[in-house]
C-alpha cells in the first residue's frame, strides 16, 4: 500500500534536513527516495509547465 502526500519545496527541505541528523543508515533508502520522486516531478512540472491564468 502506498500513501501520497503533497508537500511544499520548503516542507521537504526541512524533512530532509532532519533527517539529516539520523545515521546515514536509517534514512538513506527514504531520502534516496524523497530525492528521486522529487526530481521527478521537478523534471515532469518543467515539461509541461501548468497554465498561467494571466496568460491569454
Amino acid at each position: 500500500m502506498e500513501l501520497h502526500f503533497k508537500f511544499s519545496v520548503e516542507e521537504v527541505n526541512a524533512i530532509l534536513q532532519a533527517l539529516g541528523g539520523r545515521p546515514y543508515a536509517e534514512v538513506q533508502t527514504l531520502v534516496a527516495k524523497i530525492k528521486a520522486d522529487g526530481e521527478a516531478q521537478i523534471a515532469a512540472q518543467a515539461v509541461t509547465p501548468e497554465a498561467d491564468p494571466d496568460v491569454a
